[in-house]
């Protein structure tokens, strides 16, 4: 699935949410499965791909139980996490921008900016609903998986 982008900000923002979410968890089993960018290039340290790839099936309980927590974050929380209006937009749209760079040319330095973007509203969630920290911890060491340039 696709991250949300600009021509679809005008759906609900749970719905852009919960499209985030699941684009994440598709980009990150994407690459771990193929260990390479969508030309081919590796993006991780070969001894570590075995690992990742077993450290994925448990991360499937923990994305599905954040995505059902979602319609259970708090107004308040919503708020202060800028989860929703014209603040979740711009995130989203900075990851657009990033994911549509990653995809056109790959490499790692590109899949690194593309998980920093990530990075802000996949904490922001995480922080309000008080679920999903495997992801982020997940993400965080995909990125210092990667290999060197």
């Amino acid at each position: 699935m696709p991250f949300p982008t600009p021509d679809t900000f005008d759906r609900p923002d749970s719905e852009l949410r919960l499209e985030f979410l699941e684009a994440a968890s598709d980009l990150l089993f994407e690459v771990v499965t193929t260990g390479t960018d969508l030309q081919g290039q590796p993006l991780f340290e070969e001894q570590l791909l075995p690992f990742m790839r077993d450290a994925m099936g448990p991360l499937r309980d923990s994305i599905d139980r954040l995505e059902r927590r979602l319609d259970d974050i708090s107004r308040e929380e919503i708020l202060n996490h800028g989860l929703q209006g014209e603040q979740l937009r711009f995130k989203l749209a900075a990851i657009d921008l990033r994911d549509r760079h990653f995809r056109l040319i790959g490499g790692v330095s590109n899949f690194r900016w593309l998980l920093d973007t990530l990075e802000g509203l996949l904490d922001s969630i995480v922080r309000a609903s008080g679920e999903g920290g495997a992801i982020r911890e997940f993400k965080e060491t995909l990125k210092n998986s990667t290999r060197t340039e």
